[in-house]
C-alpha cells in the first residue's frame, strides 16, 4: 500500500466486530514499530489489548464508542505532545496498512481507568482505539461524519469567515500543494483543520491560528499528512516551525521503520 493510499483510505471508525480482538500477528507488528519509534522520539507510547477498562464506562454519548478492547496510549512528557501526534499518525496510517482500523480520541474515554504506566512528570494526551470494523460504517459513524461538518460549516459562518487550510501565492510549487492537499485529509479534533500552511515566496511553515480550539496533537498529526504528500522532509517543531523538503518526488509506501 502506498502512502498516498493510506491516507486516502483512513477514515476514524468509532465501532468495532464485538469479540474480535488484535490478531497475534499484527500486536507483535505494533509493539515493534510502537518500540521504535519510542526509542527515536523519547516518547511513551503504550499498546494495551484485551483491555476495555478505559471505553467501559456507562455514560452515554453521541461519540461513545463501541466494543474498543485494544487502544493505543500516548504518553510523554508535556513539551513532547507535538511529538506525539506526528508519530502517533505514523502507526495509524501503519495500522491502515495493515487492515487495522483506527480512531483517535481525546476526550470520550475514561482516563481515570484507562491502565497507562506514566513515569515521573509524562503525561496522557490520548488515546488511539485499534480494531476491525466492518466494510461499511454504522448509521451513528454516517452521523458524527455529517454533523461534525455542519457544526464547522456554521461555526465558519458566524465568525463570518471562510476556513482556510494554507495560503500561498501563484508561486507555490508543486511540492507544497500536495502536501497540502495530504494535510486537508489528516484526521483532527472534531474535524476543525485547525493548521494553517504557508508559503511565503521561500519556504513553508505551519501555524496554530486558534489555540484555544486546536490542540498541539493536531499540528503533529497534519505536519506529518503534509510532509508526507510533499515527498518527505524535516520540520521544525512548534506553531511557525519551517518545513525543509528534500528532492525526493514521492514515497512509494509505508514503512514501519
Amino acid at each position: 500500500m502506498t502512502v498516498k493510499e493510506a491516507i486516502d483510505g483512513r477514515i476514524s471508525r468509532r465501532s468495532f466486530i464485538k469479540n474480535r480482538p488484535l490478531e497475534e500477528e499484527h500486536i507483535k507488528k505494533l509493539s515493534d514499530v510502537i518500540q521504535y519509534y519510542n526509542d527515536i522520539s523519547g516518547l511513551h507510547m503504550q499498546l494495551l489489548t484485551g483491555e476495555p477498562a478505559a471505553f467501559s464506562t456507562k455514560r452515554r454519548t453521541l461519540f461513545f464508542f463501541s466494543n474498543v478492547t485494544s487502544y493505543m496510549c500516548l504518553a510523554g512528557q508535556p513539551e513532547d505532545e507535538e511529538k506525539a501526534g506526528y508519530y502517533g499518525e505514523k502507526i495509524v496510517l501503519i495500522c491502515r496498512s495493515l487492515g487495522i482500523d483506527t480512531c483517535w480520541v481525546g476526550g470520550t474515554y475514561d482516563r481515570v481507568r484507562c491502565p497507562c504506566s506514566l513515569e515521573q512528570g509524562e503525561m496522557l494526551y490520548g488515546v488511539i482505539a485499534l480494531g476491525y470494523a466492518e466494510n461499511t460504517m454504522t448509521r451513528k459513524e454516517r452521523f458524527i461524519r455529517t454533523f461534525t461538518k455542519l457544526l464547522n460549516q456554521l461555526s465558519a459562518k458566524l465568525k463570518n469567515s471562510e476556513h482556510e487550510i494554507y495560503k500561498a501565492g501563484q508561486d507555490a510549487p508543486l511540492w507544497f500543494m500536495s502536501g497540502v492537499d495530504a494535510a486537508e485529509r489528516a484526521p483532527s479534533a472534531f474535524d476543525k483543520k485547525p493548521v494553517l500552511f504557508v508559503w511565503d515566496g521561500d519556504d513553508a511553515s505551519a501555524f496554530i491560528p486558534d489555540r484555544e480550539t486546536s490542540t498541539v496533537l493536531d499540528l503533529g498529526i497534519a505536519k506529518l499528512h503534509f510532509e508526507l504528500g510533499a515527498g518527505g522532509g524535516t520540520w521544525e517543531y512548534g506553531s511557525g516551525g519551517h518545513f525543509l523538503p528534500i528532492s525526493a518526488p514521492q514515497i512509494s509506501g509505508l514503512q514501519a521503520q
